[in-house]
């Protein structure tokens, strides 16, 4: 029997809508894979409608931006999704930012108490360290949109790839909407998930369609300019002096971060008082002091 009920997730997404769009979201659960994004980009290739999910108890072969890999044992949620959004090309890459908004809305309704931030452009973290990262791949006229939270913490430690040490939205007892009456254990034991924490894993897959379809709705109506006031509200490093590093590692600018825009782009106010406008998937981020 799998460790995720399939049917339990695909009601859970009804039970967490609040109304407007609905995606005619298909979920595929496994026990393991090396990778749910390479499902998703298969079915994409193979003509797949909008809303096929794959949802994965763990991966061996993850992966998040720039190819990084992505630790996934069992503990967190490991989601794909195929998306064909009908908007201009120039406004594909700020999706990223508009899920990971839903990430976060979906953790603090189930009952995250950490500081649950965005980081340009689109990790969701807290102070602790990094609690999901997002990928975004375009192919076949649709999009495979990663999504890996880090929910529980595993029976052993692991390296997760990037400057960001892990952090675990649900780590501790905490009171979860979708964990019934009670509490969830916020750790993983040797003999693997309890029938509590495999719901709540489920319905952290299901939280985060839900937020997603309303927010990506309305992405496709109006571009991310809809979603800049909420986002820069929750910029960690809004006001820090960053570098920004070239993919190959060259130091290009140092600044103050002032927002992101309506494309997404981050503002660094530089010392002479210029704004650099860094655009995601060309620079990393570096805080200095």
């Amino acid at each position: 029997m799998a460790v995720f009920d399939q049917a339990r997730i695909e009601a859970r997404i009804g039970d967490f809508r609040t109304g407007g769009c609905a995606l005619p979201f298909s979920v595929k659960v496994l026990d393991a894979t090396p990778s749910t994004n390479s499902l998703v980009k298969d079915a994409l290739r193979a003509g797949c409608p909008e809303g096929a999910v794959c949802v994965a108890v763990e991966q061996c072969g993850g992966y998040g931006r720039q190819g990084r890999l992505w630790a996934s044992p069992v503990g967190g949620v490991y989601l794909s999704l195929a998306l064909r959004p009908e908007v201009p090309l120039v406004q594909l890459p700020t999706l990223s930012l508009v899920v990971s908004l839903a990430v976060r809305a979906a953790l603090q309704r189930l009952g995250c108490v950490r500081k649950v931030q965005i980081k340009w452009p689109n990790d969701v973290v807290c102070p602790e360290g990094k609690l999901c990262g997002i990928s975004l791949e375009a192919l076949a006229g649709g999009v495979c949109v990663g999504i890996g939270v880090n929910a529980l913490r595993p029976a052993e430690d692991v390296v997760v790839g990037g400057k960001n040490s892990p952090a675990y939205a649900f780590e501790g007892l905490q009171d979860c909407e979708g964990a019934g009456e009670g509490t969830v254990e916020g750790f993983v034991g040797e003999e693997g998930l309890s029938a509590e924490q495999a719901r709540l894993l489920e319905d952290i897959a299901a939280c985060v369609l839900a937020e997603l379809e309303g927010r990506y709705a309305r992405w496709t109506a109006e571009g991310f300019a809809a979603f800049c006031d909420e986002y820069n509200r929750l910029l960690s490093l809004r006001g820090a002096k960053v570098e920004a590093v070239s993919m190959a590692g060259d130091a290009l600018v140092s600044g103050v971060v002032e927002r992101a825009d309506e494309q997404g782009r981050l503002l660094l106010r530089q010392p002479d008082g210029t704004i650099f406008p860094a655009q995601s998937g060309e620079i990393h981020l570096t805080k200095v002091g």
